[in-house]
């Protein structure tokens, strides 16, 4: 993944470090953790390490090799 922006053509699995780059959650980080419930499409429902359990826009979200690089994307 390397960093690189997944679009809405694309899922995130679950597992999947991500940080938030825009909007409410900018910055956060966290795993994804669940495709279901669908609520949206194009959305992932990230654990964020510092807000909580939130459904968001994939195309918010930037996959990360691992949980430090996330961090340190802040």
């Amino acid at each position: 993944m390397n960093g690189s922006a997944l679009t809405d053509e694309h899922w995130f699995p679950d597992g999947t470090y991500v940080f938030v780059a825009g909007g409410r959650y900018d910055g956060d980080h966290g795993r994804v953790v669940s495709r279901a419930p669908d609520l949206r499409p194009g959305s992932a429902w990230v654990n964020f390490s510092l807000s909580g359990t939130h459904l968001v826009p994939t195309s918010r979200l930037v996959a990360c090799d691992l949980e430090r690089e996330c961090e340190h994307s802040r």
